[in-house]
């Protein structure tokens, strides 16, 4: 579930399923940040296009 809320919302923790996962945009954009400032993972030209 990929969310604009900055908290983790009350009814991921009701269902209780690990199939469900919260994701919000803060924690996507500092994972994409991550692998594009990465040296070692050094995305190709093209998935760095995509990511940005």
């Amino acid at each position: 579930m990929l969310t604009p809320d900055p908290e983790r919302p009350a009814v991921v923790e009701v269902l209780q399923d690990r199939r469900v996962v919260w994701f919000n945009f803060t924690a996507l954009d500092d994972a994409i940040t991550a692998v594009l400032d990465d040296p070692f993972l050094a995305p190709s030209e093209r998935d760095q296009f995509l990511l940005r």
